[in-house]
């Protein structure tokens, strides 16, 4: 069984993207491997901080390229929140 936040960033990329669910993996490069725009990775945040009501870092969110960042960066959002 994954991890439930990776579970979270997969369905909610899964809404945005049209690749094979075995594509999203934690390595998956968001540009690179899942064709994601820039559009759609703002909106992606935003679902995310909505859904589990944190906020990254501008930091975070100018750095992340993997879809192991986003869950890295999401801890990070989440240890901040309390």
């Amino acid at each position: 069984m994954n991890d439930p936040l990776f579970e979270t960033i997969r369905e909610i990329l899964l809404q945005y993207i049209e690749v094979d669910e075995a594509c999203v993996t934690e390595e998956a490069r968001l540009q690179e491997d899942l064709f994601l725009n820039s559009l759609d990775y703002i909106y992606i945040l935003m679902d995310l901080e909505e859904k589990l009501d944190i906020q990254f870092s501008d930091e975070d969110v100018g750095s992340m390229r993997t879809v192991k960042d986003i869950e890295a960066g999401m801890k990070r959002a989440m240890d901040a929140a309390g």
